[in-house]
């Protein structure tokens, strides 16, 4: 089981209520399904039920990529907490991903 604690460049975390992402995917092909099972892995281990991933499907609403500027897929974009922070790939590394969460492990 692992465990996170706050950032240092971020505000105490454990007064936030729920953390917003959205998640823009493809069609779901092999590679935008990894990042979301990685994503929903330690979103789960590390923010138990304060977790909220909206999936939003390219293919099915291309206007969202130019309006909230997507260039790649599969991208993540933390919406809350502030600062709003973008991230792209398979998010195999836990550790990049909970720190652009404003988290950091506590695994040794």
């Amino acid at each position: 089981m692992s465990s996170t604690k706050a950032h240092p460049i971020y505000d105490d975390t454990d007064s936030v209520q729920e953390w917003t992402m959205k998640l823009y995917v493809t069609d779901w092909n092999p590679r935008c399904v990894l990042a979301y099972k990685n994503l929903n892995r330690i979103c789960s281990q590390n923010l138990k039920d304060r977790c909220h991933i909206e999936v939003i499907d390219l293919l099915e609403t291309p206007e969202a990529a130019r309006r909230d500027q997507i260039v790649a897929i599969p991208t993540l974009v933390k919406t809350f907490p502030s600062p709003q922070k973008t991230m792209i790939g398979d998010f195999a590394n836990e550790n990049k991903v909970l720190n652009m969460l404003g988290l950091e492990s506590t695994k040794p």
